[in-house]
């Protein structure tokens, strides 16, 4: 063999060492000694939410830094499970690469929009032919092309490991098919329709909504409102929902209300921790009589105003087998009233820091919402928070207060409530003491429209030095947000009625007091 023969054949053998040497040193390093389970958890963690926008190869980068790392994500089959991809060959690669793993199927606006969106649909198409490996399905749309999937053969095939399911519209109003799912997903807990009609009957069959713990129906369309049989007996096939969420839409035209049902049909949804419903006043009341829950579920209820005529019985009723109309459960202690002329609000609480007992919106007459909050039991109330619009009948509260006789403690949450409050609460000849128990007053005096506070603090000394004579107790008054000059003759003497005025900051955490 020639010099340089051997020359050349001594480089290779030389490079091949190099290159051994170099892979025995990435074996060093200690990332390589992590078990393959360990790091393709490690990529798992890597993988971004396809919501956020994180195309292919970017969203799976790690697959491509050497081949051990690479061999490891593809036997890796939770790593591919996020589909339909951007292209239909990429989407079946996913697939292939996810092999019976269950799917999470996410699909919007920016998915079937532009000059691809027929690759796309045919993406999805070719995703929903897999419907009985998909583990939540979320799919959001607002134009009148995609409503091929919806009516396409692929999304009635059945579901049996479909956990999660959401379908939500905008501007374009979207129909279920009769036989959605098949008829079949029995794991399927958490259900979202938004601004999507269907036949109620679909929702009667315990093979598809039996496991529901969670029923979204959101903008629920004037077509598909349902009456009162069908109500009750779609929640008699789903006796273990522990959250209901229903809001209609306005309705056109007032819908008519079929008869109510016999009393002891009934279903009693005893799982039932929070119920919000919201809609038109007549079929929001109709409905609620169509069921039972327990006495502690959280209640958030809107009324909105109809030309309809609106009966509010059963929405006593309801409130008379809750705890906060005196049947087992935690006790009310702190209301906060929001009023205007026609519009309502009271949130109930059993204490300053727990989750709400009740949320109530009417918008109807006061004469109607008194009958309501007569309803409630308020004899250990303690907090009273009010807020009130300009054009609220002030008289109203002559009839509110009478049923907080127990509260010690009071907040107003503006200037105007303030200006509009106080002097009821200031004791006359013609008119007897509200509030007698009231210890503390709390009053915001930032102004809604900018108005100064000045001439209020002459209310504030009215309203010490009457409430004193009448009951022989010195108010405690404490101002939140209080106006910048704290140094006016007013103000010194509200400090000489009462030593303990106290000036509270805006960041000032009042939830000690309230």
């Amino acid at each position: 063999m020639t010099p340089l023969l051997e020359e050349e054949a001594c480089m290779v053998d030389h490079d091949r060492e190099c290159y051994m040497l170099r892979g025995d040193h990435s074996q060093l390093a200690p990332i390589s000694r992590l078990p393959p389970e360990v790091l393709g958890m490690i990529f798992l963690l890597c993988v971004p939410d396809p919501r956020c926008g994180h195309p292919f190869p970017q969203s799976h980068a790690f697959s491509q830094v050497c081949q051990h790392w690479r061999g490891i994500a593809l036997d890796t089959a939770v790593l591919w499970l996020t589909v339909p991809r951007a292209t239909l060959e990429l989407t079946d690669i996913f697939l292939s690469r996810s092999r019976n793993a269950s799917l999470d199927v996410h699909v919007s606006d920016d998915f079937i929009e532009g000059p691809v969106a027929a690759s796309h649909r045919a993406a999805l198409a070719l995703v929903l032919s897999h419907l009985n490996r998909v583990r939540s399905l979320d799919l959001v749309y607002d134009i009148e092309t995609w409503l091929m999937p919806l009516s396409n053969a692929s999304i009635n095939l059945p579901a049996p490991l479909l956990v999660d399911l959401s379908i939500k519209a905008y501007s374009n109003q979207a129909s279920l098919p009769d036989d959605f799912l098949g008829l079949y997903a029995p794991r399927l807990s958490h259900l979202y329709l938004g601004y999507v009609s269907f036949n109620w009957p679909t929702l009667f069959h315990e093979s598809l909504v039996r496991a529901l713990t969670i029923l979204e129906l959101d903008r629920l369309p004037a077509d598909s409102f349902p009456s009162g049989g069908e109500l009750a007996m779609a929640l008699r096939s789903m006796p273990f929902l522990r959250n209901i969420v229903i809001r209609m839409v306005e309705a056109e035209h007032d819908q008519a209300l079929d008869p109510m049902p016999i009393s002891g049909d009934v279903p009693l949804l005893s799982h039932l921790t929070v119920l919000r419903m919201y809609g038109p006043g007549p079929q929001t009341c109709h409905l609620l009589q169509q069921f039972k829950v327990p006495s502690t579920t959280s209640l958030h209820l809107c009324l909105t105003h109809t030309q309809q005529q609106c009966n509010l019985g059963p929405l006593s009723a309801l409130l008379k087998n809750h705890c906060t109309g005196g049947a087992p459960g935690p006790r009310v202690r702190r209301m906060h009233y929001l009023g205007s002329d026609e519009r309502h609000v009271l949130r109930v609480y059993p204490s300053c820091e727990a989750d709400l007992l009740l949320a109530l919106v009417i918008e109807y007459s006061w004469p109607s919402v008194y009958e309501i909050v007569r309803t409630l039991e308020l004899k250990e109330l303690t907090h009273l928070e009010l807020s009130t619009d300009e054009d609220m009948d002030p008289l109203a509260l002559t009839r509110l207060f009478p049923l907080c006789q127990s509260a010690t403690r009071v907040r107003l949450h503006d200037l105007e409530t303030c200006e509009t409050v106080v002097p009821f609460l200031i004791p006359s000849e013609a008119r007897a003491l509200l509030l007698p128990r009231m210890r503390w007053i709390y009053l915001d005096l930032t102004s809604k429209y900018g108005e100064d506070s000045d001439s209020f603090l002459l209310l504030c000394e009215d309203l010490l030095i009457e409430r004193y004579e009448a009951s022989d107790y010195m108010l405690k008054m404490v101002f939140v947000h209080p106006p910048p000059d704290r140094d006016s003759e007013d103000y010194e003497r509200l400090r000489q009625i009462s030593p303990t005025l106290i000036w509270s900051e805006p960041s000032s955490r009042l939830a000690d007091a309230l």
